[in-house]
């Protein structure tokens, strides 16, 4: 994911001309730079378990609109669907379950609720 947000970071004229207005979202530029940040932050944070479940959300998002476009460019094609879909899967994973023991998460918790 992050490789991705830094592609489109690197070209966010193309990838909003190309992406983002072929598939009618409004203000092409701005949604490309939001989905670019979620790509690489929530990424990171999502590797250190630290708002687990709301970067799982963000990046979740992110790949429901990235299976929207290939289902609207290629129709249902496997080959340009299923990263998106794993991705979507694994988001949705940590989604429904959470941050792990050795998460920024749970360290921060346990700190805060010790007696």
């Amino acid at each position: 994911m992050i490789h991705n947000g830094l592609d489109k970071l690197a070209d966010v004229q193309g990838f909003a001309d190309n992406v983002v207005t072929f598939i009618g979202l409004p203000y092409p530029e701005f949604f490309t730079y939001c989905a670019a940040y979620v790509e690489v932050i929530g990424a990171v944070l999502l590797i250190l378990g630290l708002f687990t479940r709301l970067n799982a959300l963000a990046l979740l998002t992110t790949m429901g609109v990235a299976i929207f476009f290939h289902i609207k460019s290629n129709g249902f094609q496997v080959v340009p669907l299923e990263t998106a879909s794993l991705y979507a899967a694994l988001y949705a994973f940590f989604l429904a379950n959470g941050p792990g023991q050795w998460s920024l998460d749970t360290l921060i918790t346990k700190k805060l609720f010790e007696s």
